[in-house]
């Protein structure tokens, strides 16, 4: 493993797009491509709720493994 890795989608205004898994999965491969990645393994993604504080009116959430294969 090389690292642990993540993505995020979010809504910031009320009348955009809401926050995609797509979106989030994208964040995500960009993310493992930091630490030259091969593969990303046990990948989940989650829909949270937004609370008080959040500054996203939707938002998804993508965390999974960055691995790299060894010769």
């Amino acid at each position: 493993m090389v690292s642990i890795v993540n993505g995020e989608s979010c809504q910031r205004e009320y009348k955009a797009d809401p926050a995609s898994e797509s979106e989030a999965l994208k964040a995500l491969r960009a993310d493992a491509a930091r630490f030259k990645a091969d593969a990303i393994i046990e990948t989940q993604c989650f829909h949270l709720k937004p609370d008080a504080d959040s500054i996203c009116y939707s938002e998804v959430s993508c965390a999974g493994r960055a691995i790299q294969w060894v010769d």
